[in-house]
Formats: structure tokens, sequence, C-alpha cells
């Protein structure tokens, strides 16, 4: 389980990656730079959790 999640964290963070990648070539505004800093930090906030949970899960 550990190995798929490390996995699936990876892989959201590559689509992450490519995604700010896609809106910084794209010159807009501030709007689409802050929107991926707030997807990035919910992603962030929430994979640390569900890490957080994991860990806990295992260790009882």
């Amino acid at each position: 389980m550990k190995i798929f999640y490390i996995n699936q964290m990876m892989w959201s963070f590559f689509a992450i990656v490519i995604f700010m990648d896609k809106l910084m070539n794209n010159k807009f505004t501030i709007y689409p730079r802050l929107l991926a800093l707030i997807i990035i930090g919910v992603w962030a906030g929430f994979t640390l959790y569900n890490m957080g949970a994991e860990i806990n899960n295992n260790l009882e």
C-alpha cells in the first residue's frame, strides 16, 4: 500500500507541475498563479494529512 501512495503522490505532483507550466506559459494575469498556488497548498495539505493518517493506522 505504501508504494501505491508514494506513486500516487508522485504522479499527482507531476500533473500539478505540468498544469502550472501550462498556466505560466499563458501570460494572463496573476490569477492563474494564485490558483496554482492554492491548488498546490490544498494538495500538499491533503497528502500530508493522508500520510499522517496512514502512519497512525500502521502504528496501532
